[in-house]
């Protein structure tokens, strides 16, 4: 059913993953897709009512289930990792690939004791040989005890600091965020002002153009309208000066007349 990723000191990749119970692998094995499941997970899934891959639902049969490629496993087996006995009190630290070796030999397997009848205490069966001191026994374990509440408290006084620090932070970031908001709201109001003043210039700008549109306009009609008297009057010289003209014309072509039928008489007499 794979491995917790809670025992691995670092991160997994996916690819370590097993589809099926999300655990780092064991024993991987492949479909002909490259999906990567613990052959224990792949088994029951396919032993259930179930004849496809549990990621593609295409067709799957155990027969076309193979072993991953030599580099993935030996990358999956260099992981590192701690015993699932850590709690128990084993602080080892090794490779993947010794992980089972290791727990046959682990002295904080629960397997491998059986708990005193006077003092409660868990006794390693190899101890049997030899005399427990259910005294002694006691006064470590309440020793142990006593590290690991230090070591509780240590992480809690560490995790007070943090969280003070966090709520000094959210607070100068509460001020920081309630400035911006009070700027923002100062610079939409100034927004605001702004556009009215340039609604109200843009208002009086094209009131403007029109009254100058209306000043052209109108000088133009005067000054068509000033055009048929200033024709009729050129006209009304005109014609006095004409008919002046035909008066005076007259007036010499009769004179010439006189004087010619005068001297004409002048010399017939």
């Amino acid at each position: 059913m794979g491995y917790s990723k809670e025992l691995f000191l670092n991160h997994v990749d996916d690819e370590f993953t097993c589809s099926i119970c999300l655990n780092v692998l064991e024993d991987p094995v492949q479909d002909g897709e490259e999906h990567t499941f613990c052959r224990t997970c792949i088994t029951e899934w396919l032993n259930m009512p179930n004849r496809t891959c549990p990621i593609s639902r295409n067709y799957l049969h155990a027969e076309q289930l193979k072993r991953p490629f030599r580099v993935m496993l030996n990358l999956l087996s260099k992981l590192e990792m701690k015993c699932s006995n850590e709690n128990k009190g084993c602080r080892e630290v090794f490779q993947l690939e010794n992980y089972h070796s290791h727990l046959k030999e682990c002295e904080y397997d629960p397997s491998r004791y059986f708990n005193c009848s006077t003092c409660g205490l868990p006794v390693p069966l190899k101890t049997l040989d030899r005399e427990h001191n259910c005294l002694e026994s006691l006064k470590d374990h309440v020793i142990e005890m006593q590290k690991g509440l230090e070591d509780k408290n240590k992480k809690i006084l560490g995790l007070e600091i943090n969280l003070s620090r966090s709520e000094n932070l959210v607070k100068m970031f509460q001020k920081k965020y309630d400035h911006q908001n009070i700027e923002t709201a100062h610079l939409k109001e100034k927004l605001s002002l702004y556009e009215h003043k340039i609604a109200r210039i843009e208002s009086s700008t094209k009131a403007n153009e029109a009254l100058k549109e209306t000043s052209v306009l109108d000088n133009t009609f005067k000054k068509k309208s000033k055009l048929p008297r200033l024709f009729s009057s050129a006209v009304s010289r005109h014609v006095v000066n004409s008919s002046t003209f035909s008066r005076s014309s007259l007036f010499s072509t009769g004179e010439i007349r006189r004087k010619k039928w005068n001297s004409s008489t002048l010399i017939n007499e």
